[in-house]
């Protein structure tokens, strides 16, 4: 079946004289993870820092009784943000009024309103200004 033999014979052997480079990869230092460390910081820095909005917000709290027939207290607000005066009023029961005093929590309540009363003018002014500015540029 198989009658037939081939012999190939291959050039000699010749040596080359080579240069090899090798490249080691280790794991980063402690100072190029603290270089990297700087750069993003710097970077997050940067662009708070570029987005940052100035506002200024003045505040005061008026605690009064109208009339003693009225038996409620009076609470007027005020306040001006990045230039713009609001002011609200809100009312308080006398009844609660005294007993939150004697208990020390009337501070607290006064201030929860006013925090409430604030956060929801400010809501309505941002509302106003992005409506007005999708007008402006025909986002509607």
């Amino acid at each position: 079946m198989f009658n037939k033999t081939i012999i190939n014979k291959g050039p000699d052997r010749i040596s080359v004289n080579t240069t090899t480079t090798v490249h080691e990869h280790r794991a980063p230092t402690d100072k190029s993870v603290e270089l990297l460390n700087e750069f993003q910081e710097k970077a997050a820095s940067n662009l708070h820092s570029k987005y940052l909005v100035d506002n200024v917000l003045n505040a005061q709290i008026f605690v009064y009784t109208p009339s003693m027939m009225e038996f409620k207290m009076k609470l007027f607000f005020s306040f001006k943000l990045n230039g713009k005066n609001y002011e609200f009023e809100d009312s308080m029961d006398m009844h609660k009024f005294k007993m939150m005093t004697h208990k020390g929590t009337l501070d607290m309540e006064i201030y929860r309103r006013l925090y409430q009363n604030m956060a929801q003018t400010i809501a309505a002014e941002l509302c106003n200004n992005v409506k007005s500015l999708q007008e402006h540029e025909g986002l509607k």
